[in-house]
C-alpha cells in the first residue's frame, strides 16, 4: 500500500474534533455545573440558621423541592426491629 493511500485511509477513519465538540462540551458544562452546585450546597450546609437568616435565605429553600419524609422515633424503632 502506498503512502498516499495510507494517508487517505487514515483521513477517512479520522473523526474531526469539531464533530465531537458539541456533545463533549455539553457533558463538560454539565459536570462543571454539578461540581459548582455541590460546592455551594456544602458551603450552605456549614452555615447556621442564624447565618442563613442574616443572608435572607431559608434552609428549606436551600434543599429545594425534593421529596422529604418525616418519621417519628417510635416508627423508626419498630421498622428497625423488623429487620
Amino acid at each position: 500500500m502506498s503512502l498516499a493511500s495510507r494517508q487517505t485511509l487514515l483521513r477517512a477513519h479520522h473523526v474531526a474534533p469539531a464533530s465531537l465538540g458539541r456533545p463533549f462540551t455539553e457533558i463538560a458544562d454539565a459536570y462543571r455545573r454539578w461540581r459548582l452546585d455541590r460546592h455551594n450546597r456544602r458551603i450552605v450546609a456549614e452555615l447556621t440558621d442564624a447565618q442563613l437568616g442574616d443572608a435572607g435565605i431559608d434552609r428549606a429553600a436551600v434543599h429545594g423541592n425534593g421529596p422529604s419524609l418525616e418519621v417519628t422515633a417510635g416508627l423508626m424503632t419498630n421498622l428497625m426491629s423488623m429487620r
